[in-house]
């Protein structure tokens, strides 16, 4: 027998490695393109209004250099580029969870009724209270919350669905809207107008006072949502499927977790019980025939502490063919 020589290796060239790079993935190529629009439309913004700019201009009054030109980009136009920039990434994160609890497209605060809630609040405190930075921003809060709890009180059956939830968020709306527009026709001249640019949004007057509260809300919530990224993805599946993989994304020694333990590890089957086996169960002096069969327990792997142990019957007797002798 002739021996088997081993295949000789070809060596790879010097330059494989760098031939095929690792294509990013697609949300890391549309989050650059939304940064690179956002910086696109920053800068034209800067740009226009009453008193164009160019862009020397506006990168020079950027520096602080540009003498009026600095007044007009950092006191006046860049206070309301920097908040309209957080105000669409708080939309964009709350629309973005909404849609992954209701799995619907659908799903998002102004459609289920939280924003009219919020500038129903807003009406109902500057009727009563006035016009304030504090009362507004309260009275927007309860407002939505509010109505956050009667939309879940209300599509709650045995637990929330996206679709109903969405259902009765529209109805709510509705009846919010029609509310809104009853006390800004029984509310003054001047309140009307005031809670009015505040439901339809301006950012005429915003200064740099109006961004801190802005960027305090972000960096709070923000690493909130990526942090629940990962689950919030399981629950695009479906409830079935985030059930079935939550061990894999639940901390340890969360209610999760505990639950997916209490399932035991497999085990092989046990064996058949043998016949020769002696009966446990004696036999009468005068009785005759074949022992009654007895069935023991299977062996078992010992159930988690959190589980509760299978049961089964100790022993089945079945009855002689055979008559006993009298």
């Amino acid at each position: 027998m002739s021996a088997v020589r081993p295949r000789p290796r070809v060596p790879a060239p010097a330059g494989a490695a760098r031939l095929s790079p690792r294509a990013p993935s697609r949300p890391t190529t549309v989050a650059l393109l939304l940064a690179s629009a956002t910086a696109v439309l920053a800068v034209v913004a800067l740009m226009l209004g009453d008193y164009p700019l160019t862009v020397p201009q506006v990168l020079t009054a950027l520096t602080g250099t540009g003498g009026f030109e600095s007044t007009i980009v950092l006191e006046w136009r860049l206070p309301r580029v920097t908040a309209a920039i957080l105000f669409g990434a708080a939309l964009a994160i709350s629309g973005a969870l909404f849609q992954t609890l209701t799995r619907n497209p659908l799903g998002s605060p102004d459609l289920i009724g939280f924003a009219t809630g919020s500038y129903t609040g807003v009406i109902v405190v500057t009727v009563l209270l006035g016009t304030s930075v504090v009362t507004t921003t309260a009275g927007a809060l309860l407002g939505g919350l509010a109505t956050a709890v009667v939309v879940y009180l209300l599509a709650y059956r045995r637990g929330v669905q996206g679709f109903r939830l969405i259902v009765v968020g529209i109805g709510v709306t509705a009846m919010l809207h029609a509310l809104n527009t009853w006390l800004l026709l029984r509310a003054q001249e001047e309140v009307a107008m005031g809670a009015a640019i505040w439901g339809t949004g301006s950012l005429s007057l915003t200064s740099w006072a109006d961004v801190v509260p802005a960027v305090a809300v972000l960096l709070v919530t923000a690493p909130l949502v990526l942090w629940a990224s990962r689950p919030l993805r399981q629950l695009e599946l479906g409830d079935d499927a985030a059930a079935a993989t939550a061990c894999a994304s639940s901390p340890p020694g969360s209610r999760s977790s505990a639950s997916a333990s209490c399932s035991p590890p497999w085990s092989p089957p046990p064996p058949a019980p043998s016949r020769s086996s002696p009966s446990p169960h004696p036999r009468s002096p005068g009785a005759s025939g074949p022992a009654p069969a007895s069935r023991s327990c299977p062996p078992r792997s010992p159930a988690p502490s959190c589980c509760s142990a299978p049961t089964c019957s100790r022993s089945t007797s079945r009855p002689s063919p055979y008559p006993s002798a009298s």
